[in-house]
């Protein structure tokens, strides 16, 4: 004899309940993207967003050009998220210093992480450990003049190889 067991109807759909507290860690583009999707998506949603360094912005502020396209995607975003009345920025704010993620988690009912890459994926090519050769996190601190990134710049060079660079820039040389 076969035995069948009843099986229970399923279980109606959950609504979605958004979190009602969110940290997110980085004030660049990704965290303030993040800012502005919970203020549009989930409104009455408490952001907090945590910022190591004293201004907000990230690349916006320290790599993307006037008027490129994500700046102006950007601002959009910026303009969403500060314009939302449970939005709070805290800037000077060092994670894993001032602040530990332990913390975070159990303060928040959610914690995003958007620091960005402050670093290069190293190259695996020959020649790429050698004097003189640079990433482009380093090239783009330096000359948008990141907090982080050396003052001193080698200028000294009588030729540049640029590898996987990709914009909407011509380059030119001089």
């Amino acid at each position: 004899m076969i035995s069948v067991r009843a099986v229970s109807p399923l279980a109606s759909p959950r609504v979605f309940s958004p979190p009602r507290s969110v940290a997110i860690v980085g004030a660049g583009p990704a965290g303030i993207h993040a800012a502005s999707a919970l203020a549009e998506l989930a409104p009455g949603t408490k952001t907090d967003v945590f910022e190591r360094l004293p201004t907000p912005y990230g690349l916006v502020r320290y790599g993307l050009a006037p008027g490129h396209a994500e700046s102006e995607k950007f601002v959009h975003s910026l303009h969403t998220a500060l314009g939302a009345s449970d939005f709070r920025l805290f800037c000077n704010v060092e994670i894993g210093k001032d602040l530990s993620v332990e913390v975070l988690r159990s303060s928040y009912d959610a914690v995003i992480i958007a620091t960005g890459a402050p670093r290069d994926v190293p190259l695996d090519i020959p020649g790429v450990d050698l004097p003189g050769s640079f990433g482009g996190a380093d090239f783009v601190g330096w000359y948008n003049d990141h907090p982080d990134s050396s003052p001193q710049w080698p200028l000294n060079a009588d030729s540049v190889a640029v590898i996987g660079v990709a914009t909407s820039h011509s380059m030119s040389r001089a």
